[in-house]
């Protein structure tokens, strides 16, 4: 089960109620934040999220909506005690951004930064991060979370058959490590049912209609994607590098998708309905993200649980 957390789902004009772009998920008490806009640390503490977790932070891009939160929350996980080494991936400018403004030999805690360039980022045992060159007008980049498969059910009644003893061999083949009894080889797919599907996140960040997108996020469990504009204003959203709430519906329909949660919509739309109508007419399994919501994703998909409130 993974824990979807939603801290800021506004564009570059402050409203209350939105925030700037923020979302966060947790994975067995590890934390990865997908951009971090001034003030999200305000919602980050009240969710709970905690100060001395591992926690990893993912910048789309170096406009200010999506980066400026970062120094103050470093600042405040520091005189709240936080101990454990925190990772930022980002553009090459935001390593220069940090350093300017702040001085990082007076935190508590040590950082590591690392320049993002597309493809695998980060390589975990369970799960792994991509990274995507988006369409905006300066560098700008899409990531996507996926666990990897994990070993299907364990069949005990084959095991007998087998002759494999209640032991240590048996978390072994557990673990997809084929095993050696006597002078048989015993591989894990002897033993274990279908692998399991892991759970698989993609945030577009800033970014205008991209096929190369389509087809990383191709069945992700939930798409995050930006709709800044309505399909009356696509000229718009084309000259500034974003996506119309249309866009963002051929991308959850071509993908496959499950979901759809719409964000970064323009302040200009007082009825944010307009753009779900415009969505759902090609994705019916569209919603609007609001700032505090909530999910619960299972990796077998028996529910999608929504906590709060409704999703719309």
């Amino acid at each position: 089960m993974i824990e979807l957390f939603f801290l800021g789902v506004g564009a570059t004009f402050p409203i209350k109620g939105e925030g700037m772009p923020c979302i966060a998920i947790r994975r067995l008490g590890e934390i990865f934040i997908f951009d971090f806009g001034e003030n999200c640390q305000l919602e980050f503490f009240k969710s709970g999220l905690g100060v001395n977790k591992p926690l990893h932070i993912f910048i789309s891009h170096m406009h200010g909506d999506h980066f400026l939160g970062i120094a103050p929350f470093l600042q405040t996980l520091s005189l709240q005690g936080r101990k454990k080494e925190l990772t930022i991936y980002g553009p090459k400018e935001l390593r220069d951004h940090l350093l300017n403004t702040l001085n990082l030999d007076t935190l508590r805690f040590p950082i590591k930064i690392y320049e993002v360039k597309e493809g695998k980022i980060v390589d975990d045992k369970e799960y792994y991060i991509e990274a995507i060159n988006a369409l905006h007008n300066i560098e700008a980049f899409s990531y996507i979370f996926s666990e990897k498969e994990k070993p299907g059910k364990f069949d005990t009644i084959k095991a007998k058959k087998l002759g494999i003893p209640e032991s240590p061999v048996r978390k072994k083949l557990k673990e997809g490590i084929p095993v050696k009894i006597g002078s048989k080889i015993i591989y894990p797919k002897d033993v274990l049912g279908p692998p399991k599907k892991g759970v698989k996140i993609s945030y577009s960040g800033d970014t205008r209609y991209n096929e190369k997108f389509i087809e990383k996020a191709y069945k992700s469990d939930v798409l995050i994607h930006e709709a800044t504009f309505s399909i009356d204003d696509e000229d718009e959203a084309e000259l500034t590098g974003h996506s119309t709430s249309r866009d963002a519906a051929i991308v959850a329909k071509r993908s496959n998708s499950r979901l759809l949660l719409l964000t970064h919509i323009s302040a200009r739309y007082s009825n944010k309905n307009k753009l779900l109508s415009e969505a759902r007419e090609l994705f019916r399994r569209t919603y609007i993200a609001y700032k505090g919501l909530k999910l619960l994703i299972y990796t077998d998909w028996k529910a999608l649980e929504i906590l709060f409130n409704s999703i719309y």
